[in-house]
């Protein structure tokens, strides 16, 4: 006999640890450029005082200017 779709048993399967994949998968991981680097993240405060003091002004800048462009919508 034909089995119908509701009558399909899912005993002989894991779902939950079933990896599903997309097409472009492999072209992300390779865009990525790989996973995260934690070990580079924990040693920022090692950076030299220059590097960090620019990134303190781009970030420092970007905030002002969100907070000056949020308050200019509602003036």
């Amino acid at each position: 006999m034909k089995e119908t779709i509701g009558k399909k048993s899912t005993a002989g399967h894991d779902l939950g640890t079933a990896h599903t994949s997309s097409p472009i998968e492999e072209y992300q991981r390779i865009a990525s450029g790989g996973p995260l680097n934690k070990e580079g993240i924990k040693n920022i405060g090692k950076f030299p005082q220059g590097i960090k003091y620019v990134g303190y002004f781009l970030f420092g800048s970007l905030g002002a200017m969100m907070m000056i462009g949020g308050l200019l919508n509602f003036l």
